[in-house]
């Protein structure tokens, strides 16, 4: 039987949690997605993301964190350009920006790297930079 924490939402506090943890994020899609958080009851689901919390805790307190400033949403002005569209100067330097952002956090990894592998290392890899 799955348990149901919605009705204790409200008793935790959790709006004004998430509301907080929400003013650290660094983009307007971050932002949203941390608002729009809910309590997991998958014991399974806990676990995993405990440990990768615990493993970005770790890097972090040793390595500092790495900058996201300049990172916005491009998926529009990308998928126009799939299309074949001409893309504003203003849409190039988004775009520009959220390369800078996605080459300075995987050297940011990679100068950690030394440290071990980490169970959040799958994120990191999916970051391309130019």
């Amino acid at each position: 039987m799955k348990y149901d924490i919605s009705k204790h939402a409200k008793t935790l506090e959790l709006p004004a949690v998430l509301q907080k943890l929400a003013g650290e994020c660094a983009s307007e899609d971050a932002y949203n997605n941390a608002l729009a958080i809910i309590p997991q009851n998958d014991i399974n689901v806990v676990k995993r993301n405990l440990s990768e919390t615990e493993s970005a805790y770790l890097l972090i307190s040793k390595f500092t964190s790495p900058s996201f400033g300049g990172i916005v949403n491009i998926m529009s002005p990308l998928s126009r350009a799939a299309l074949g569209a001409t893309l504003t100067p203003g849409e190039l330097l988004k775009i520009a920006s959220v390369l800078r952002v996605i080459r300075n956090v995987r050297i940011w990894r990679d100068n950690s790297s030394a440290e071990r592998e980490t169970n959040i290392d799958y994120l990191f890899n999916a970051l391309v930079p130019n």
